[in-house]
């Protein structure tokens, strides 16, 4: 029994792992993709901003479990993924208007994934290959989006699973190449802002 419970304990903390990741892209370099257009007087103040998204994701998923728990939508059979959570938010408000409000989540969460997924791949492919060859990644990528429709919830995480670990995986190895300069930074940073902090 206990060594049950230790199972199920391990897959609940790797299943939060793989979510929590898939949800904040954290560690995958998919953010510094993203931030590298922003304008700010200090790259550690784009790190600092970064940090907002995980602490919101943070936030909902902590509610999003809430309810599923409260509301005993995890115990019922044959619901899984978004099913559940709706059946959850549904049940919880005594309305449908609560499925409706975690479809169009859905709706906009997938959508702002699409774009932005596309976005850091032809970037990351223009830096490997330059920009006259990467044109064909926004054609294909394209034309896989309606097969995701089609795969099995399970099939869908699993491969999104396996994309962003190998995704962790090369980003570590930069991260760790360039951690010295980050540190540096970060001082320069602590530096200059004390002085400024001292003048006034």
């Amino acid at each position: 029994m206990l060594i049950l419970f230790f199972f199920h304990l391990i897959k609940i903390i790797t299943t939060g792992f793989d979510r929590g990741l898939f949800a904040t892209d954290a560690g995958t370099g998919i953010v510094p993709i993203l931030q590298s257009n922003a304008r700010s007087e200090h790259p550690v103040m784009d790190g600092i901003s970064t940090l907002v998204a995980p602490l919101m994701v943070m936030i909902v998923c902590t509610a999003t479990g809430l309810v599923l728990i409260l509301t005993g939508a995890w115990l019922e059979p044959g619901l899984q993924s978004t099913n559940m959570v709706t059946y959850a938010f549904s049940k919880g408000l005594g309305t449908p208007i609560g499925g409706y409000i975690v479809i169009l989540s859905l709706i906009l969460f997938a959508y702002t994934t699409i774009l932005a997924w596309s976005y850091c791949g032809e970037k990351a492919l223009e830096f490997l290959v330059g920009p006259d060859k990467q044109k064909w990644f926004r054609y294909t990528y394209i034309a896989l989006v309606p097969i995701g429709s089609l795969l099995q919830v399970d099939m869908i995480w699993t491969l999104a699973d396996i994309a962003i670990t190998f995704m962790l995986f090369f980003n570590l190895i930069g991260v760790m190449g360039l951690s010295r300069h980050v540190i540096d930074s970060s001082r320069e940073f602590k530096l200059s802002t004390r002085e400024v902090l001292s003048r006034n």
